[in-house]
């Protein structure tokens, strides 16, 4: 007889705040005791159950091995090339080195949960990414021919330009034994069903609100010495270096600004590692002296906790990450997203952003250029410029948000039908 074991995949193997923390905080929802974490990434997915998972009476890793490996270019700056070979499932599969054992941990599943994230789009398809893309695509392939139900959590859909007919592939192999969920309603439902898949659940982010069990943990003492040394700001990016290197005047002009004017320390807090915000972090180290840097040690996840509290309890945030953004509006912090290009275009991140934004405020209330941004260079003028203005805009807004029971209720009705597949 089938163990209540459920399975887990989705982006959650790179250091990344947001992806692991949605893994987190859904694993701790759900509540499941037995569960299979599908990786690409061993040593960042034995972080996750050593940091956070320890409790849980069982907890296995199965990592999904790629046979072709792209070498990743690095440098202060690399050209992003996108494979225009469009996959079958059965090619997919066969560029799995151990198929058979993740075949094995799969049909002992009662349920594959995929976790929120953005990894169903055009931007996976890049070169440096397709592997991790397809490691992620096999277990739920896999469910799909063993029949096992297969539940997306808050993703996001597209955009589906260059490689339509490779997600086309991958929806038409897995639609049957699947539950379709989003975090947005713009860009993501029209995506999908460009694909042919209507019923999508819509549903808040998946780190909107927080396991009461991350909101208890404390920070570390670091944390807190640095929230008792005055008011401060956060600047958060992962600009490439070379972009980075071309600015430091900008940069340094805004930090000392900011502390002359509005007696405001500056922290940059990188939310991913190596040149997701590390690497980055490690830069400016060395060339903006008076700004404060938040280390992200390599190897080591950055703790939920530690993030929280000082997004929580800083003046203002000004960011690129969506999931920056996320936490600012779930603690009602001022905030400014700077919206990234993807594929040649901002509507990516503006599709996550305004998917949030509308709910937790009525459509008619949303002010987009109050929190987003277009460049992050003219942000730092803006910000100096417009600081006040934008602190009264923005906590006025906060003022008339939306009753959150709803949203929080959407997502718990939703975790309960999740219960019903593995009971």
């Amino acid at each position: 007889m089938k163990k209540n074991r459920v399975g887990y995949v989705g982006p959650f193997c790179d250091n990344n705040f947001g992806d692991f923390g949605m893994l987190v905080n859904d694993v701790y929802d759900i509540g499941a005791s037995d569960i299979v974490l599908f990786s690409y990434n061993e040593k960042v997915t034995n972080n996750i159950i050593a940091t956070y998972l320890a409790d849980i009476e069982h907890v296995k890793l199965c990592n999904v091995k790629i046979r072709k490996k792209e070498i990743i270019q690095t440098g202060k700056h690399y050209k992003v090339e996108y494979d225009k070979y469009d996959e079958s499932p059965l090619e997919i599969i066969c560029e799995v080195e151990n198929v058979e054992s993740i075949e094995q941990e799969v049909m002992a599943l009662k349920a594959l949960i995929v976790t929120g994230g953005g990894w169903l789009n055009d931007v996976w398809c890049a070169k440096h990414r397709k592997d991790r893309l397809k490691a992620i695509m096999t277990p739920v392939l896999l469910a799909a021919k063993h029949n096992i139900p297969v539940i997306y959590m808050g993703n996001t859909y597209g955009p589906f330009k260059r490689c339509k007919n490779f997600f086309m592939n991958f929806f038409s192999y897995t639609y049957q034994n699947s539950v379709f969920a989003c975090r947005d309603d713009y860009n993501s439902i029209l995506n999908m069903k460009s694909c042919g898949i209507e019923k999508i659940h819509s549903i808040p982010d998946d780190l909107y609100f927080l396991n009461r069990k991350l909101v208890m943990e404390k920070p570390t003492d670091c944390v807190s010495n640095y929230i008792e040394n005055g008011p401060y700001m956060i600047i958060e990016n992962y600009l490439s270096l070379d972009e980075l290197e071309c600015n430091l005047s900008k940069l340094q002009m805004f930090v000392n600004y900011m502390e002359k004017v509005y007696n405001l320390r500056v922290l940059f807090l990188p939310l991913g590692d190596g040149y997701g915000g590390s690497y980055q972090a490690e830069f400016l180290k060395k060339h903006i002296e008076n700004l404060d840097i938040w280390i992200i040690e390599e190897d080591v996840l950055p703790r939920i906790c530690d993030i929280e509290t000082l997004i929580k309890n800083a003046q203002f945030v000004l960011c690129q990450r969506y999931h920056m953004l996320v936490r600012c509006l779930a603690n009602n912090i001022p905030v400014r997203q700077v919206l990234k290009d993807v594929c040649g275009d901002k509507n990516y991140y503006y599709t996550k952003a305004m998917g949030i934004l509308s709910k937790i405020f009525n459509r008619g209330d949303i002010e987009e250029k109050i929190f987003l941004g277009l460049d992050f260079w003219n942000e730092l003028v803006n910000v100096q410029e417009n600081y006040k203005k934008y602190i009264t805009s923005i906590n006025s807004l906060y003022a008339k948000r939306l009753d959150e029971n709803k949203e929080w209720r959407t997502r718990h009705i939703y975790i309960d039908e999740i219960l019903q597949h593995i009971k």
